[in-house]
């Protein structure tokens, strides 16, 4: 499942349909989104050249945190509540942990929001 907006073709993409239905339900997509994690270092060719994604997983090719150029973590919140949420990837090389997926850092309340 991929958040790419900026291209033509994902609208009325499967991918599409995902974030149609979380929005029918009263979910709002929180991120992780540029800058709250680094970009890839090496950017998908099929990404929108504006796209906000942050890689959050490392495929078996890609084998580091360093080359991770994918974002399949995302984070979502009822309407109302989302003013109180923000989300980071915590995908800094240092920072990414032993898994082949980052964790994301989700605050809530006063120390969270836009």
């Amino acid at each position: 499942m991929i958040y790419n907006p900026g291209d033509p073709e994902w609208i009325g993409s499967r991918d599409h349909s995902v974030w149609t239905r979380m929005n029918a339900m009263g979910l709002e997509f929180m991120g992780p989104c540029y800058p709250n994690g680094r970009k890839a270092f090496n950017q998908r060719d099929w990404l929108a050249p504006d796209s906000r994604n942050v890689p959050t997983y490392y495929t078996t090719g890609e084998k580091t945190p360093e080359s991770a150029s994918q974002q399949l973590d995302y984070a979502f919140a009822s309407r109302g509540f989302h003013n109180e949420v923000s989300v980071r990837a915590m995908n800094e090389v240092e920072e990414w942990g032993p898994s082949d997926h980052c964790r994301l850092l989700i605050e809530v309340g006063a120390s969270g929001g836009k």
